[in-house]
């Protein structure tokens, strides 16, 4: 071993003291504000129509198979290999010069949407979220940017036996289902619905974020699009799955939008799977987070949109001595740093989440 990292290592182990020493037992929730490291944006794009950026959807992988449980329409509703196209709600942007939906996705008219946001914070959310995601590993880009690849790797890939759990619990089988990833970020968990025999369709709001996915091979059908305004027919999707992005949308009027989307785009007996913050009372904790109270979704969901709740799953992602590894990580070469990481996920030690909960909600 050179001098120069043994100097480095010496030098993290008398810093981790001083850590230890002072908050060794704060876990990743302790400071709040870390919140903004989390997740895959959809924020808020909804500039005139949603089409800033005009989402076109390309196909990476085509697949007919047969109907989602429920039985929502069989077909091949996802664009095949080598074919790109337009797809926007007909109605709404009827006179704009958009292709026209596939047929399978065309679906009842679309809702009106909101009024289109500044686009002034449309571009600064844009600008914030793909100067996250640009030249990150896929996991840190939508995870804790401070730790190591392995441990963001280990808090996403973990959760994958928390949704399969919520979706056994509900009855819906992925074989054949058709699922909307939205604020699919990176591909993490389109991948895993991919893998296990779901049609899937993603939007982000982040370009960096859909190219990232393409470069990982993911399945599936991707574009950019605000989760505001979803360019998708109504009742499509018999998974509607939303990850780490609503407590980004901090405009409340952005928020209660997405809300209905989201709800428009899931057929009756469908589910919407989300993590959310699961709290008594909201909070405002940096630019781009914002806490909202567990009884703000219950309200809008059951009693609005139409929702009965379904279960709440508690999922472990909290790293214990979050600083010391971040430290070893900011200090120490990536080699070192990674495999001191590996601690992590080999003695699977991440604790529970206590502000956040996997939450499955079924459309009436």
């Amino acid at each position: 071993m050179s001098p120069v990292v043994v100097l480095k290592v010496h030098r993290f182990v008398r810093m981790v003291r001083v850590v230890m020493g002072r908050d060794g037992h704060r876990g990743d929730e302790g400071d709040r504000r870390q919140q903004e490291d989390e997740g895959p944006r959809v924020a808020s794009s909804g500039s005139r129509h949603g089409l800033r950026v005009v989402p076109r959807w390309t196909g990476v992988k085509a697949s007919s198979g047969r109907a989602g449980s429920g039985g929502a329409p069989a077909g091949p509703w996802l664009p095949g290999p080598g074919r790109s196209v337009t797809v926007e709600c007909r109605e709404r942007f009827a006179g704009q010069g958009i292709s026209p939906l596939p047929d399978a996705l065309e679906g009842a008219p679309c809702s009106p949407g909101p009024p289109p946001m500044s686009e002034a914070y449309e571009g600064s959310e844009k600008r914030y979220w793909n100067e996250r995601i640009r030249g990150k590993d896929r996991y840190t880009a939508i995870g804790r940017r401070s730790l190591p690849e392995t441990i963001n790797r280990h808090r996403k890939v973990s959760l994958y036996g928390v949704i399969d759990a919520a979706l056994e619990a509900v009855g819906l089988d992925l074989a054949g289902a058709r699922v909307l990833d939205a604020g699919c970020g990176t591909g993490v968990y389109s991948e895993h619905y991919g893998a296990s025999g779901a049609q899937v369709a993603g939007v982000d709001l982040s370009l960096e974020g859909l190219r990232a996915t393409r470069r990982h091979g993911v399945p599936g059908a991707f574009a950019v699009a605000s989760l505001s305004r979803l360019p998708f027919g109504d009742r499509r999707f018999d998974l509607t799955h939303v990850f780490s992005v609503l407590y980004h949308v901090v405009d409340d009027g952005e928020w209660r939008a997405s809300l209905a989307e989201l709800s428009r785009v899931t057929r009756p007996g469908g589910v919407l799977l989300m993590r959310i913050e699961w709290v008594e009372s909201g909070s405002r904790v940096s630019e781009h987070v914002k806490h909202r109270p567990k009884d703000d979704y219950l309200g809008i969901l059951t009693g609005e949109e139409g929702f009965s709740l379904a279960g709440v799953h508690p999922f472990r992602d909290v790293v214990p001595l979050q600083p010391a590894f971040a430290l070893a990580h900011r200090v120490l070469p990536t080699t070192v740093s990674e495999g001191i990481a590996t601690l992590v996920e080999r003695f699977d030690l991440l604790g529970e989440n206590r502000d956040q909960k996997v939450v499955a909600f079924r459309k009436g």
